[in-house]
């Protein structure tokens, strides 16, 4: 799953403050499509704001007839005006609806929010004030304006608040459980060396692990991914690289502090062996002693404070549940994703997750995108 801004840009002199906006958007992994009214175009321009965003920028209700403009993003994340004039805010708050952005405003049904950037006297006015109301009441978000120094040169209320401000509120409106807490997760499978080329691992592609880091990050959460594999990560998450399953619990144990919270979606070894310093001659009837790995999720579990939660992972083909049931008291976790070996490196996962009062809910044909956003709503 992709996060994706929808960013209304109104003909206010703040919407020369957009382009950062979208920068530091884009930065944090989310697409940004936007929407303009005519006179936003006095203050940014379409190439500027096409060539920020990537993508291309929707100012008419009439540009195409091949889709409906202000219908074609309803798959949008959340939708946010800023800056908002004192015109659109009367416009969506009386349901007007003459331009992309009005039309877009009455026709999305995710979350909204607005942030008015006007003149002072014009913010305070009792009919915005009026307006406001109105729309608070209809459930849109208003991201206060701030105050200092305005165009014209008073200082009052009625600033565009800063860019990182303005996502700093919606990470926490949309993702508040995640925002700025410490999430470790695993992916990947370990290697056990055999002998100097050779070694056991297994078919663990790490797409769903990397998927978590990634959706985790995108929500505002600090994340370090402990992985084996070489798979696209946005920039904000701490990488490191691991092999072995020792390697992996070395690395746990340096990553996770008292109040980190753990996703365990790695396909860990369950056996190593010594391994030969040498490559090992072809043979008639070699036989390798497997010796088993320590049980790095029992290990973390006995020590997990009552301010973390461990979400551990169970694949199994025989006796699915009981056995989830089982490991998840054993290994002292909160939550444990169920599944059966066809889960292995597919594009399409179906599981189900054992909860803390032992409740289990099933999940079939899951992408791995929606599957990641579903074991993050957990935490």
């Amino acid at each position: 799953m992709s996060l994706k801004l929808l960013l209304g840009i109104t003909g206010g002199i703040a919407a020369y403050k957009t382009p950062n906006l979208i920068r530091l958007f884009k930065k944090k992994g989310w697409d940004v499509q936007v929407v303009t009214t005519p006179n936003a175009y006095q203050f940014v321009t379409e190439a500027t704001l096409q060539t920020v965003s990537e993508n291309p920028v929707i100012s008419s209700l009439y540009d195409s007839w091949d889709q409906i403009p202000h219908l074609s993003q309803r798959e949008a994340t959340c939708f946010l005006i800023a800056p908002c004039t004192a015109t659109t805010l009367s416009k969506c708050a009386n349901g007007q609806s003459d331009n992309c952005v009005t039309a877009t405003y009455l026709s999305y049904t995710g979350p909204v929010f607005i942030a008015p950037s006007m003149h002072t006297e014009m913010y305070e006015h009792p009919s915005t004030q009026r307006q406001l109301n109105q729309l608070k009441s209809d459930g849109v978000h208003i991201i206060n304006p701030s105050y200092g120094e305005l165009a014209c040169g008073d200082i009052g209320a009625g600033r565009l608040p800063d860019e990182s401000e303005i996502i700093n509120v919606i990470d926490k409106s949309l993702f508040g459980k995640l925002h700025n807490q410490h999430i470790v997760v695993t992916a990947g499978g370990t290697e056990e060396k055999i002998d100097a080329v050779r070694c056991i691992s297994n078919q663990s592609s790490g797409q769903l692990g990397h998927s978590i880091a990634n959706l985790a990050s995108q929500m505002g959460a600090s994340v370090s991914l402990i992985t084996s594999k070489s798979l696209p990560t946005h920039p904000n998450i701490n990488i490191i690289k691991s092999k072995s399953s020792q390697d992996m619990h070395d690395a746990l144990k340096k990553t996770i502090t008292p109040t980190s919270h753990l996703i365990m979606a790695a396909a860990i070894s369950d056996f190593t062996i010594k391994p030969s310093q040498n490559k090992l001659k072809r043979q008639e009837g070699l036989q390798l002693n497997l010796i088993p790995t320590e049980d790095i999720l029992k290990d973390l579990g006995s020590r997990k404070s009552d301010t973390q939660t461990f979400i551990g992972f169970c694949l199994e083909d025989q006796d699915l549940i009981n056995v989830g049931l089982e490991k998840k008291k054993k290994k002292n976790c909160d939550f444990m994703v169920c599944n059966s070996s066809k889960s292995i490196g597919s594009d399409v996962r179906s599981f189900s997750v054992i909860d803390p009062k032992n409740n289990i809910t099933p999940y079939s044909n899951l992408s791995v995108e929606e599957s990641a956003k579903t074991i993050l709503e957990l935490l």
